[in-house]
This record gives C-alpha cells, sequence and structure tokens, in this order.
C-alpha cells in the first residue's frame, strides 16, 4: 500500500528519506477510504509493517486502527535515498535528469541510492517478512519507488522499465511469495 497524499512544499520536488511531510487532509480520508478495500480481500490482515517516514506511518497507524491492528516500523521500507537531490525539482538537474529519464536503473544519487539498492533492500526484508508470517496476509505501507522496484521484480520488468507502473496514493498491489519465488497478483476493484 503506497502512503496517502501529503502536505509537499513545492510541487515536482523529489521526495525521498529526508523531506518528511505529514499526510494531507485528503491523505488521511484516502487512508480511511483504502480500510474498505482492504477489508475486501480474501484473506485477512494479520500484520501491518510501515516505513519509518513520517507519511507512511500516519497512513498506516489509520488503517490499522480501523482494522484493529497494530503496526510496527521497518526502516527497510522506506523510500529511495535520493541524497544531495532530496526536495530539489528532478526536472532542474540537468545530466542526472537526463540519466534518470533513460536510464535510471543505474544512476547512483549523490550521498544517496540508487534504484538496484531499493529492490534489493526491499526484496529482502519482503522475504524475511514471509519467512516471519507463513501463510499469512501483511500489510505493507511504503512509498512509490520503494514499491514499484517490488512490483518490477515480481512482473519481471526490468528497473530501467519502471515506469509502466504508476502508484496513486493509497495504491493496494498484491505479491505473492510461493514456492517458485515473488509474483504479482491481481489488486483488488478500486470500488466496492
Amino acid at each position: 500500500l503506497r502512503h496517502g497524499a501529503t502536505t509537499r512544499v513545492a510541487p515536482g520536488s523529489i521526495l525521498g528519506q529526508r523531506i518528511d511531510p505529514e499526510l494531507s487532509e485528503s491523505g488521511r480520508q484516502q487512508a480511511v477510504d483504502v480500510t474498505t478495500r482492504i477489508s475486501g480481500l480474501p484473506h485477512r490482515i494479520s500484520a501491518i509493517y510501515h516505513s519509518s517516514l513520517r507519511r507512511a506511518r500516519q497512513t498506516a497507524h489509520i488503517v490499522a486502527e480501523q482494522l484493529g491492528k497494530e503496526s510496527l516500523s521497518e526502516p527497510d521500507f522506506t523510500e529511495m535515498d535520493f541524497g544531495d537531490y532530496d526536495g530539489r525539482r528532478m526536472i532542474e538537474q540537468g545530466e542526472t535528469f537526463r540519466q534518470w529519464k533513460t536510464n535510471p536503473a543505474s544512476l547512483q544519487f549523490p550521498d544517496g541510492e540508487s534504484l538496484q539498492e531499493v529492490q534489493t533492500r526491499m526484496m529482502n526484508r519482503l522475504d524475511l517478512l514471509a519467512e516471519a508470517h507463513p501463510g499469512e496476509t501483511v500489510l505493507v505501507v511504503g512509498h512509490v519507488f520503494a514499491l514499484i522496484s517490488v512490483l518490477c521484480r515480481v512482473h519481471g520488468v526490468l528497473l530501467d522499465d519502471f515506469r509502466q507502473f504508476h502508484l496513486e496514493h493509497c495504491a493496494v498491489n498484491l505479491v505473492e511469495r510461493g514456492p517458485n519465488g515473488w509474483r504479482g497478483m491481481p489488486a483488488p476493484p478500486t470500488e466496492a
């Protein structure tokens, strides 16, 4: 589950780990509304984990409260670290912007992460979570690039082609680990 809409400072700015806005009122309502979709899943949520960033934590707490669950912080589910670029507008970053548009998987942000590092971090933690919760349905509340990196892996899409996925705020995506590894599942309907 991607977190709800935030109180961003500047439209189009890069929102990674270092800028940590809270949910906007519409983001809080999105979290309330998405709980209905989550409640309609065929398997009940047994555990809720969230990124340590405020926007994911607030989203998780709203969902957890409505489901009568607790939510646990997991720093590995945090957003991509854009390093020195966090808070800037990517379109204004010249050569870095060009590389992000043409070959994002190999881009190492100064004092930050690459998309490949994010994917490795996310998949390693998901593997550990699957081992800790065998046969259970676990909700992870995270961030756009962190979650898209997972979707790329489970759908066999190269990270350079991550733009095939678009996650709106409070978008629900389902993945499952089976005997042959991770796979993507059909998302629940957007309307009840």
